[in-house]
């Protein structure tokens, strides 16, 4: 399945960065997690884990990733391939770029046997977060220096867009159990025009088929966790991770702005 991976992964020399996970059919509670990693390779670090009773992880491959691509988050495709975001190239591009607006990275698509491939239609300015639908006709991707989320219809080529503004610098994107989408992120605000940003911090919720967004969560500048990256549903709350905090936030979740499921 991976026949380009050079060998195992260095544990002494890598960055975990984005993550997906989904359940194979093995047994009981046995899943990949595919994980965007920096180091001693840039590379999608493919592996297997085992969660019934006591977890357990054993690496099982990588994607070797374009030398040009510091790579963001990744999201996994029921043929076991993937697509993955450039944020920007790390020999060109810095982070003034992606908050000016250039259009630093895009979208990649992988599937087992096969090359990384850019799809075309994709450049964003610092291509963060990235979801697909059930039936993986639709994808959205943050497109951090803009302040947007956009979807991407892939059964046109180039795919057809959408652009849905947010209002914060979206990193990652992730659904609910109601089928909707939470975005977390800095304020976009005339005082946050570098990281690391200082006007607090929000989460947004999307309908996927209205595009209509509504911020759910309005966090100050003061509070003990900043620069959020991700939003999660878990039952009643919202759990909020950080990139540049040594903590969780949990918040309580309001009610969904789209009531059937997913």
């Amino acid at each position: 399945m991976f026949p380009d991976c050079p060998g195992p992964i260095d544990t002494r020399n890598f960055s975990a960065h984005g993550l997906s996970i989904r359940k194979i059919d093995k047994g009981p509670d046995i899943y990949h997690l595919y994980m965007t990693s920096h180091g001693a390779r840039e590379a999608i670090e493919v592996f297997e884990v085992d969660a019934f009773l006591k977890p357990e992880i054993t690496w099982i491959g990588c994607v070797p990733m374009p030398a040009t691509s510091w790579t963001n988050s990744v999201v996994v495709l029921d043929d076991g391939g993937f697509l993955a975001t450039r944020f920007y190239d790390p020999a060109r591009d810095d982070i003034a770029d992606v908050l000016a607006g250039d259009k630093t990275g895009q979208v990649f698509e992988w599937h087992p046997g096969g090359e990384v491939t850019e799809i075309p239609g994709t450049a964003l300015a610092g291509a963060n977060g990235i979801v697909v639908s059930g039936d993986e006709r639709w994808m959205f991707v943050s497109s951090y220096g803009t302040g947007e989320v956009v979807r991407f219809d892939r059964r046109v080529t180039p795919p057809a867009k959408d652009v849905i503004p947010v209002g914060i610098l979206p990193d990652n994107i992730r659904w609910t159990p109601q089928g909707t989408l939470y975005a977390a992120g800095n304020n976009t605000t005339d005082f946050c025009g570098k990281p690391p940003c200082e006007g607090g911090w929000g989460i947004v919720e999307i309908d996927p088929d209205t595009l209509a967004a509504t911020r759910i969560a309005a966090v100050a500048e003061d509070s003990a966790l900043q620069d959020p990256s991700v939003a999660l549903r878990v039952n009643d709350e919202i759990w909020v991770g950080s990139f540049n905090s040594d903590r969780l936030a949990i918040l309580p979740a309001p009610r969904s702005i789209k009531s059937d499921g997913r």
